[in-house]
């Protein structure tokens, strides 16, 4: 069988393993209460700190792209341009949701959130960069997935307003194809069966680590703990995104522009 009818059968079993998004909870109510409110909250500080942490290992990635493989390197380099400061879709929301910037940043991370960043920096240190892409490629796919049930849940109800970065994200990454140039810089690097079996292995961690994920989510939703986990690490993680009055106003435009094309495009399609 040919690389690339091997690499099409391998991306077959990738997808099968991305699970269906997890439902949210909201209150079709004219007020929506707090506890939904400190749900979406601590998910959405959570979402931030983790798309950081993938920021440092996007940059650990790629140092062996370039070394072995120009062309993924280039793919992988763009994807990481645009993905750079998107950060800031979800602290504009956190923000209209009555987060502070600093809150955001000192607030302590989930275990699988540390889990998953552990896992990628020991897969890359000894193994190469393969586990960080087969995660884009997992938080692209299942990202395209929950994006669109979420416009379903929110569309019309008071909590539409907050989400409105985050839904502009992922317009964003779904009129750019993220998921398949994320693929198309894996697939470069699935030669041989063998390596097409460890991205199948690398794809059911990702399931794993997404799993602990939603189940510590729940748990922080039954125990009503959620908003006091906001702003508890010892210190801030990291320095706050900022960017330029200029580059403030191109998210704004993106965000209005990507809604509008959804409004317009019956968003989401499937």
């Amino acid at each position: 069988m040919g690389g690339r009818d091997a690499n099409e059968i391998c991306r077959s079993r990738l997808n099968a393993l991305i699970p269906a998004p997890a439902p949210i909870p909201t209150r079709h109510a004219q007020d929506v209460p707090e506890e939904v409110l400190d749900f979406h909250r601590i998910k959405h500080a959570q979402v931030l700190l983790r798309i950081r942490f993938l920021r440092l290992a996007d940059a650990a990635a790629l140092p062996a792209l370039i070394r072995d493989n120009p062309r993924a390197a280039k793919l992988w380099a763009r994807y990481c341009e645009e993905e750079m400061l998107h950060e800031a879709f979800f602290l504009k929301d956190l923000n209209r949701m009555g987060v502070d910037t600093a809150t955001v940043y000192a607030t302590e991370p989930f275990l699988s959130v540390k889990l998953s960043m552990g896992y990628l920096e020991y897969a890359t240190k000894h193994e190469g960069p393969m586990a960080r892409l087969v995660f884009a490629y997992f938080n692209e796919a299942y990202s395209r997935q929950a994006v669109r049930q979420t416009w379903e849940t929110v569309r019309g109800t008071r909590l539409e307003p907050l989400f409105s970065g985050y839904l502009a994200h992922g317009q964003y990454d779904d009129s750019h194809d993220h998921t398949d140039d994320v693929w198309q810089a894996l697939s470069l690097i699935l030669k041989t069966d063998a390596d097409r079996e460890r991205a199948v292995y690398h794809g059911g961690v990702w399931v794993r680590m997404a799993e602990a994920f939603q189940a510590e989510l729940r748990e922080t939703a039954a125990d009503g703990s959620a908003r006091s986990l906001l702003g508890t690490a010892p210190r801030s993680l990291f320095a706050p995104v900022t960017s330029s009055q200029g580059e403030l106003e191109e998210l704004s435009r993106q965000e209005a522009e990507s809604l509008g094309a959804a409004a317009l495009a019956g968003y989401p399609a499937s």
